[in-house]
């Protein structure tokens, strides 16, 4: 059965898609999983780094789960560039799609929560979301409606990474208490660290004093000029290059992942 993990948070620029994009190909290359990445961010770039053609020439997309009543995750899903790793892609036209799924329309917010069929479910071991960081917008919530955890991403090189976190979790609290009770934070992942600052320091026990050592990953992932690269080439870190830092962090935290995962979910 499928554990279902939206990758969200209020901040951009944080290594949010970047985390999906290779925690999904370090989860299938490593660690012998299938994944399946929805990309709810009309932005679309995990669907740029994972699609074998460009968003615009994908044959189904997000789009079609709201739209088309017929469509369900199965039918959607497409083959990544990355064996074991299935798509769902974003596409562009969603911007204009939340305009009518937003706050004073409450179906727009449980719309893909009868799209998640059984079959999608028995043939992923992780579905991925990744989420744009509008708060409180219907994409997002859509994403935390169907989620068994979420994961936030926080940069370790700036203080206002933990502004407005409050209000974060705020939000996701009220979608918890209303529709999803089995919502749960998963854990925190420290994204873009740099050892040589010590404001980078600083920042990872001020994240770890505010989540709670429990809730914060022991993986950090470290500034990496072949992360950088890889997303230029819109390619998997580790696809690019194997010996990189940006691949041996991501590899860890594929495993420490399903650690966390495998123990919750026994």
């Amino acid at each position: 059965m499928a554990i279902i993990i939206s990758v969200a948070v209020q901040k951009g620029g944080v290594g949010k898609t970047t985390t999906v994009v290779n925690t999904a190909h370090a989860l299938a290359k490593y660690e012998d999983q299938h994944v399946l990445v929805v990309d709810m961010d009309p932005q679309h770039n995990s669907s740029m780094v994972l699609g074998k053609v460009t968003p615009y020439e994908q044959p189904r997309s997000v789009i079609n789960l709201f739209e088309d009543k017929t469509m369900n995750f199965s039918a959607c899903a497409v083959p990544s560039k990355y064996k074991n790793v299935d798509l769902i892609a974003s596409h562009i036209d969603l911007f204009g799609l939340g305009e009518s799924l937003g706050p004073s329309n409450p179906k727009g917010i449980v719309a893909l929560k009868s799209k998640l069929d059984s079959g999608a479910l028995e043939k992923y071991d992780f579905i991925l979301i990744d989420c744009p960081p509008n708060l409180g917008g219907p994409f997002l919530n859509n994403a935390l409606v169907i989620s068994d955890h979420y994961i936030i991403p926080v940069e370790s090189e700036s203080y206002f990474a933990l502004k407005g976190m409050q209000q974060f979790q705020e939000s996701v609290s009220v979608i918890k208490e209303t529709i999803n009770p089995n919502l749960e934070l998963l854990g925190v992942l420290i994204t873009m660290f740099d050892p040589r600052t010590n404001a980078s320091k600083a920042m990872v026990d001020a994240i770890r004093n505010y989540f709670g050592h429990s809730k914060v990953f022991n993986t950090i992932i470290h500034r990496n000029t072949a992360i950088n690269k890889a997303n230029m080439l819109r390619q998997a870190v580790c696809h690019l290059d194997t010996r990189t830092p940006g691949c041996q962090n991501y590899r860890t935290f594929a495993a420490e992942l399903l650690e966390w995962t495998k123990r919750i979910h026994k």
